[in-house]
């Protein structure tokens, strides 16, 4: 896939309005840059603990304030709203998905061309499923981002969420073009497209089928609340395999390939080993503190960026 098509697709999904003025400074690392950041990256690192442990709407800002021992008022100083933290949240559990993805795409080595193609494919389905089922309240924000309140408009702090999703869309088209390109799925499989399609319009089916991924994954993993709520058994990286093998054998794909790339990816996976089973954020309530002794402050009357007042 040209480079100008993937700036051009990106160009398209993605506002432009960064802030170069404040990406800039925080490049340039001050004690005071490196203090905000290490709380801000608390901030949200205890916000999806409580996500975690209680569900989306544990998360307020006053709660929030409380676990990182902030006042509310200085917690709007790194987050302004509270779709502030879901997006920082989102853009998060996406750059983990990221990492993952192309850690277990590096761990598949060398190999035929056409099953190590649809192995990758399918390790993005694995990933995803293992992620949904690790931490299945922040999986969840997704959808609500897309269906929600924080739908993914112009607001500056999405703007990361955008970032991160565009990447990933770019490189499961790849995995597609790499494996339309080695014969391993078929040229085309869309009735709009001519017998002999350009490059261009190649180029657009991978992104077609990119987006037919994206979607499918997403809406079969977010169905697992409602199958719990039902309960029925689901589990989310053998349903998303299920659903990446259909997928790549509506798209062309041969069954014996698909076999050797199944094994290709349960190997890969093995070698790098599962996601870490510790959960993310404080998780799990924290013992209460002991009380303070007696003229001595206790927790939250100061401390970098505003503590709570007493």
């Amino acid at each position: 896939m040209s480079a100008q098509v993937i700036a051009n697709f990106l160009d398209k999904g993605v506002s432009g309005d960064i802030n170069v003025i404040h990406m800039v400074n925080a490049s340039r690392g001050s004690p005071a840059t490196r203090r905000h950041q290490k709380k801000e990256a608390e901030i949200i690192k205890t916000a999806a603990g409580l996500v975690e442990r209680s569900g989306i709407d544990s998360l307020t800002t006053s709660a929030l304030a409380d676990a990182v021992d902030l006042s509310p008022a200085a917690l709007y100083r790194y987050f302004p709203a509270k779709e502030a933290i879901v997006a920082a949240l989102v853009a998060d559990l996406l750059a983990g998905l990221e990492d993952r993805y192309q850690r277990l795409q590096a761990a598949l080595g060398l190999g035929p061309a056409q099953p190590r193609a649809l192995a990758s494919l399918l390790l993005a389905a694995r990933c995803a499923g293992e992620l949904a089922a690790l931490r299945p309240r922040r999986f969840e924000l997704l959808r609500w981002v897309a269906a929600g309140p924080f739908a993914l408009d112009a607001e500056p702090s999405r703007e990361p969420v955008r970032l991160h999703l565009m990447s990933l869309l770019g490189l499961c088209a790849q995995g597609l073009e790499a494996a339309r390109r080695c014969g391993a799925l078929a040229p085309e499989d869309d009735p709009g497209v001519p017998d002999e399609p350009s490059l261009a319009e190649e180029e657009d089916i991978d992104l077609l089928r990119a987006w037919q991924w994206a979607f499918a994954l997403h809406g079969l993993l977010s169905s697992a609340s409602v199958a719990a709520r039902l309960g029925r058994p689901f589990a989310p990286e053998a349903q998303a395999l299920a659903l990446a093998r259909t997928l790549l054998l509506g798209h062309g794909a041969p069954a014996g390939a698909l076999a050797s790339a199944e094994r290709l990816a349960a190997a890969a996976q093995r070698s790098l080993g599962p996601i870490s089973a510790e959960p993310v954020g404080d998780v799990t309530p924290p013992p209460p503190a002991p009380p303070p002794r007696p003229g001595h402050a206790g927790p939250g009357t100061g401390g970098e960026g505003g503590g709570r007042r007493r």
